[in-house]
């Protein structure tokens, strides 16, 4: 399988033989529509793809809405897993760009960091994170629940 990236190609086979960092879920990348299947058997979680909602045991997170129909909170999936080559897969996707963007921060702001790490140390984990928006910009970021991979 070949994948076009703007103005290159890059076989699937090339991709299987290094780490990679996916931003955007598989409705908006096509590399991470590729890894899908492999993530989401791994992933506790049900995701709808249909009504972009992620769901759990216990709760389901969707998107909402502000009175003027302005998307007001957004989800994202985080995995950082192993796959069958051995090498990793680190997965930022939102249930829209908002919650993609938001999910980025858990790795690039220290006190989000440090919260994700009391939650799963250094192993294979997916989380998921709530951003809120306002005002069209992400407002504040938090990890809302984490599962380490057996």
């Amino acid at each position: 399988m070949r994948f076009d990236l703007l103005e290159s190609t890059i076989e699937s086979s090339t991709l299987s033989q290094e780490s990679i960092i996916l931003l955007g879920g598989p409705i908006a990348n096509n590399v991470a529509k590729h890894f899908w299947p492999e993530v989401e058997k791994r992933v506790p979680y049900a995701i709808s793809l249909e009504t972009q909602s992620i769901s759990s045991a216990n709760a389901t997170y969707e998107p909402k809405e502000d009175a003027d129909g302005l998307l007001s909170v957004d989800y994202s999936l985080v995995v950082k897993m192993r796959r069958n080559s051995g090498k990793f897969l680190f997965l930022f996707a939102g249930c829209h760009g908002f919650g993609t963007s938001g999910s980025t921060r858990i790795v690039s702001d220290p006190d989000l960091v440090r919260d994700l790490a009391k939650r799963v140390g250094d192993r294979e984990f997916v989380a998921i994170v709530k951003s809120t928006i306002n005002k069209g910009i992400v407002d504040a970021v938090e990890v809302v629940d984490a599962y380490n991979f057996a």
